[in-house]
């Protein structure tokens, strides 16, 4: 049984998550317009504020709080305060307006919340925000083995290619093979634990669960023993490299016709 630090964690979480993915459907079922613009901008401004608090609330593990109460107090804060460079603004009163509608509301439920409802949210796979001296740390790791040169960027920005690995058109990658391919590949493996190391914006320690086709540019995915590594640059390229390249290319037939034209340096 979680402990109430636990379940009051979980249970922002899956508030973040759960209404992200409701004014996503809400955006998808709006009509083409003057209005609507303004509309879903004011829905996307709802879904960028509740990622930013998202990141802070990962950012905390439970060995972090000595109560629930004191947990609930920095989860509010983090509703109230937690900003990304898109919200920071200033921005026009009506989006404004979309985003301390997003924040009082989460912070009613996390005041009206009760210790039945916390013990009825469904679970979610673990992830967590990276600090920066692990990223660091990770980073380092990571030359040591693919030489990237991390002002550049991995081949096909930078000019060294090393041994199994290609790099793929992005749009053909996402189409032909996608996010769960890779989590399935990396599953028969054993691997279930990630890394999602990210140039723009927060990085994370996750469940392979939480792979996705969408993503900012300039992000590494690899794990524990680094054999493996996926490269998204912001050139629309997707490079595989390590033992995951031969089980890729075993399952995309056609992956010749989708190889990125050269790397830049040549």
């Amino acid at each position: 049984m979680p402990s109430g630090i636990e379940q009051i964690l979980l249970a922002a979480r899956h508030y973040c998550v759960a209404n992200s993915s409701r004014l996503m459907e809400e955006t998808d079922r709006a009509k083409v317009g003057s209005k609507c613009a303004i509309d879903k901008r004011g829905i996307a401004y709802r879904m960028l504020v509740l990622s930013a608090i998202l990141d802070e609330i990962e950012a905390f593990v439970p060995s972090d709080f000595t109560s629930k109460e004191e947990a609930q107090q920095y989860i509010i804060e983090a509703i109230m305060t937690a900003h990304s460079i898109e919200t920071e603004g200033p921005l026009p009163d009506v989006y404004e307006q979309c985003i301390r509608a997003e924040r009082d509301n989460f912070r009613s439920y996390m005041l009206e919340l009760t210790a039945e409802q916390m013990s009825q949210v469904e679970m979610l796979p673990y992830r967590r925000v990276l600090a920066k001296r692990e990223i660091d740390h990770l980073k380092k790791r990571m030359n040591s083995i693919w030489k990237i040169d991390y002002d550049y960027g991995f081949y096909p920005l930078s000019e060294y290619k090393p041994r199994n690995t290609e790099a793929f058109q992005e749009e053909y990658f996402h189409q032909e093979v996608g996010a769960n391919v890779i989590r399935d590949l990396l599953e028969d493996r054993g691997i279930h634990h990630v890394w999602e190391l990210r140039e723009f914006g927060s990085s994370y320690d996750m469940d392979s669960y939480w792979l996705s086709n969408k993503y900012p540019p300039e992000t590494y995915w690899t794990s524990e023993a680094m054999d493996w590594l996926i490269y998204a640059s912001h050139e629309d390229s997707i490079t595989i490299s390590g033992w995951l390249l031969k089980k890729v290319i075993r399952y995309w037939k056609n992956w010749r016709k989708r190889i990125y034209p050269g790397s830049l340096f040549q």
